[in-house]
């Protein structure tokens, strides 16, 4: 079980941050599946491609940017207690393949914008 909000960590030196958020998703790419009803926790399901089940938030909130930006994705979303079902069939589902998340592939897409804003 994990958070993406740590208290103690938004205190941590800018310098440091990326090195957080790359801890983090390796924790999230280390998992068969992600259970979430948290926007991040679903996002980062997306960036390091670890299977994800969003539980929609009483505001509404997870299931919006879902509808919005990631019905197409591997993201299932449960909006409601009948959805068990949909649970279980995509927890079993064989086609699930977990890949390795690759820090560095990730690192260099964004080496020029990092230098730039450095």
């Amino acid at each position: 079980m994990t958070d993406t909000c740590d208290e103690k960590e938004y205190s941590c030196k800018f310098e440091k941050q990326g090195e957080k958020l790359f801890e983090k998703w390796e924790e999230f790419t280390s998992s068969r599946v992600v259970i979430t009803d948290r926007l991040h926790g679903m996002i980062f399901a997306l960036i390091t491609n670890t299977p994800c089940i969003a539980l929609d938030n009483s505001t509404g909130k997870v299931s919006s940017f879902y509808h919005t930006w990631l019905e197409d994705s591997k993201v299932l979303l449960v909006e409601n207690d009948d959805d068990l079902n949909k649970i279980i069939d995509y927890i079993t589902n064989s086609s699930l393949k977990v890949t390795k998340f690759d820090t560095f592939n990730i690192k260099d897409l964004y080496k020029d914008l990092i230098n730039e804003i450095s």
